[in-house]
């Protein structure tokens, strides 16, 4: 399980039955969009430099 925390959000990722969980929970909206905007952009990051392979 890995955790991410910030002043207004969090966010905690579990691999359930292989397959990522993430649970975001966030003061407002703004920060939630921030925290999915994280994880958006590894997500692209990853797929990108797995393309190249």
């Amino acid at each position: 399980m890995e955790e991410f925390k910030s002043a207004r959000a969090e966010c905690n990722v579990d691999v359930v039955k292989g397959e990522l969980v993430f649970e975001i929970v966030a003061k407002d909206p703004v920060s939630a969009k921030a925290i999915l905007n994280s994880i958006l952009k590894i997500y692209e990051t990853y797929e990108k430099t797995r393309a190249i392979k």
